[in-house]
This record gives C-alpha cells, sequence and structure tokens, in this order.
C-alpha cells in the first residue's frame, strides 16, 4: 500500500475518481472512508491509500499552509461553501444563511439580538402576554 496524493476529478455514487499527478494516472473509483457523510468536490486536493492495482481508499483532503484555519479555531467543520461550524475562543459559532431550529428551545442565560425578531403565537415577555 502507497500513500498517493491527487485531485478529485469526479464523484459518483459515493465513490471518487482521482487523478494522481505525480504519476499523471486516473485512479478509479475509490472507496471513502465509512463515518460522517461528506464528499470532497471536484478539484480539491486529497490523500488516498491505493495498492499497485490501483484500489484502494480515499481520505479526502488535507490542510496545507494557505488552507489552515485561524489560530483560535478549537474545530470547524465546514459543511458547505455557505455554512461553518466552529468552536472558537468566543465559543460555538455556526454561519449559516438561515437556521431553523425544530422542537423545543430552552436558553439559560442572555438573548442578544441583532436585527429584527418575527414571532408568530403567543409571546410572554416578563408576565406581559402579547398576541
Amino acid at each position: 500500500m502507497n500513500l498517493k496524493y491527487g485531485v478529485i476529478s469526479s464523484i459518483e455514487n459515493e465513490k471518487v475518481l482521482v487523478f494522481i499527478t505525480e504519476d499523471n494516472i486516473l485512479l478509479d473509483k475509490l472507496h471513502l472512508l465509512n463515518g460522517e457523510y461528506k464528499p470532497p468536490k471536484v478539484g480539491e486536493e486529497v490523500v488516498c491509500i491505493v495498492d499497485k492495482d490501483g484500489s484502494g481508499l480515499c481520505l479526502k483532503g488535507y490542510f496545507r499552509k494557505e488552507t489552515l484555519p485561524p489560530s483560535d479555531v478549537v474545530y470547524q467543520n465546514k459543511l458547505t461553501d455557505q455554512i461553518n461550524i466552529s468552536v472558537t475562543s468566543e465559543g460555538l459559532v455556526i454561519e449559516a444563511t438561515n437556521i431553523i431550529l425544530k422542537g423545543d428551545v430552552n436558553i439559560q442565560g442572555n438573548l442578544n439580538v441583532t436585527g429584527k425578531i418575527d414571532a408568530s403565537g403567543t409571546v410572554t415577555a416578563g408576565g406581559v402576554v402579547l398576541s
């Protein structure tokens, strides 16, 4: 088994085609590791473990000097270009255009809002009921 560095050429049915630049070859239909499903993007640099027949696993992307997260980030999961979850010195940071919470939400502590609040149904604040 050898480690190979390559670039994702295409993705189909949870398998990836990887172009290995150092050998100028295209590895056909490598499996992704099991677990959280987050396939790499076409064009993303990846690391693969392959045998002499070209079979193996795609281990997905890796950090390079120019793609390192900020130094105050303890954990980061960039789900898409628009959705990012991270733990920083500020706390848990969720960045998204639209966040939908289903179910009851209980907040213990202060709630600070920048922007407007829209509510439907009954709103109770300090014993005052707004309908």
